[in-house]
């Protein structure tokens, strides 16, 4: 009997002890698994609740975790510390270690490797992830439907949206899909259809490669299908709990297919370009419940003289109980060198009620 009391009294130490402990700020406390913590949140699963918790990162007064976790540090704090992570147990900018907050200073988090301690404070940690993640864990989803107003006809038309993202250790992909589709009597049909899909692999130094891949049909730039195809370069120049800012560059390839027009009635010779590219995007998602993203990419090419494409893009999103969320946005499409009879530029606001995984 006392073996077994022993047994369960050791079984117990060991459950207790893999459990992650935070507390908050106003003094309440939660047990369980911290799955992750990403653009300011960090998620926890309890067992004694059918949903995860999330808790913004400032919130937080203590924290310990019984298990080793994937660290992401500022850029500010990695430049500090090369010699450490050379030495410790790290992937990258990133270091594989369990943590808890330190005796003294609240402000301060101490990360246990198994080459030794490193005490960092709370806001140079930018990202965590568990190593016992699930893959549904590591996955993201967002569906949206909304009402539109376009530049084309100016029609109104129903927009539906949907995003998908993976991300591991080393490596994230993600793919998205808008579609606007609007009929009208004794008018033309107004159809525009955004579809991406990329890959990109991260580097120390805040670098990573990208590849990528854009598909555009767009009635309003006489576009049957732009497909345009990435490879380059991106850089983290700010990432914090706060936002992120990244610039990307490198060489494109797009091939080009119109409607068939007056001047053209059978078939419009389809046009290649090779071009380069630059982009930019700023992300701020810890204003409440708000997240702002902008994004701008430029392709000048260099097999047409002179031709230059952009695209922009802005998105707010506000986040909703029961993970739902609303959202509103602009996409604008420029070429100075259109397609016959096509408009140099196009258009799309929209708005939307979503929900997200």
């Amino acid at each position: 009997m006392k073996r077994i009391s022993l047994l369960l009294l050791i079984i117990t130490g060991i459950s207790v002890n893999a459990q992650d402990v935070i507390k908050l700020k106003n003094g309440n406390e939660l047990n369980g698994e911290i799955k992750s913590m990403d653009r300011g949140v960090l998620t926890i699963e309890t067992d004694y609740s059918d949903s995860d918790f999330k808790v913004e990162w400032d919130k937080l007064s203590y924290i310990k975790t019984g298990s080793k976790y994937i660290v992401s540090l500022s850029k500010e704090s990695i430049e500090g510390m090369k010699s450490f992570m050379a030495e410790s147990d790290s992937i990258g900018d990133r270091i594989n270690a369990t943590l808890e907050s330190h005796p003294t200073n609240p402000d301060m988090i101490i990360l246990h490797t198994y080459r030794g301690d490193k005490t960092v404070k709370y806001s140079q940690i930018v990202y965590l992830k568990s190593f016992n993640e699930s893959f549904l864990s590591r996955l993201n989803a967002t569906i949206d439907v909304g009402f539109n107003i376009a530049k084309a006809n100016n029609l109104s038309q129903l927009n539906i949206g949907s995003t998908l993202g993976y991300l591991a250790d080393k490596w994230g992909a993600d793919a998205g899909l808008n579609i606007v589709n609007s009929e009208q009597d004794s008018v033309a049909r107004v159809h525009r259809l955004d579809a991406n899909a990329g890959f990109n692999w991260y580097l120390p130094k805040n670098l990573y490669l990208a590849t990528s891949a854009t598909f555009l049909e767009n009635d309003e730039m006489q576009l049957d299908l732009r497909s345009t195809y990435k490879v380059g370069l991106g850089f983290f120049i700010l990432r914090t709990n706060h936002l992120y800012l990244k610039i990307e560059g490198g060489a494109a390839y797009t091939n080009e297919k119109y409607f068939a027009t007056d001047v053209d009635p059978v078939d419009p010779n389809p046009r290649t370009s090779g071009e380069g590219y630059i982009g930019s995007e700023l992300n701020l998602f810890d204003i409440g419940d708000l997240n702002l993203m902008t994004n701008i990419v430029v392709f000048p090419s260099f097999t047409e003289d002179g031709r230059i494409r952009t695209d922009f893009k802005f998105e707010a999103k506000y986040d909703l109980p029961y993970d739902l969320y609303i959202k509103a946005g602009t996409t604008v499409n420029y070429d100075n060198q259109p397609a016959v009879e096509g408009s140099e530029y196009d258009y799309v606001m929209n708005t939307g009620l979503g929900w997200e995984l």
